[in-house]
């Protein structure tokens, strides 16, 4: 993900039932919204799956607050 210029800088999880991916996208920070808990399908990849979301630029239709995409009903 660094080739990229997309980094994880960390993992906040307040609630057991979802946790935010702390992403840093060049000087950009970003939270990924991820569901933990009631998932119909394990979480596999998720790595993966993020830096095609941020290199292609698809994070901008999961935004709902200020850089933060809320992936929960996605990944």
């Amino acid at each position: 993900m660094t080739e990229r210029h997309i980094t994880v800088i960390g993992v906040d999880s307040p609630e057991s039932e979802m946790c935010d991916v702390l992403l840093r996208d060049g000087d950009t920070e970003y939270r990924a919204r991820i569901a933990l808990a009631r998932r119909k399908q394990p979480l596999d990849f998720p790595g993966t799956y993020l830096l095609e979301l941020f290199t292609e630029g698809r994070r901008h239709q999961y935004l709902t607050e200020s850089r933060v995409a809320d992936l929960r009903h996605v990944l």
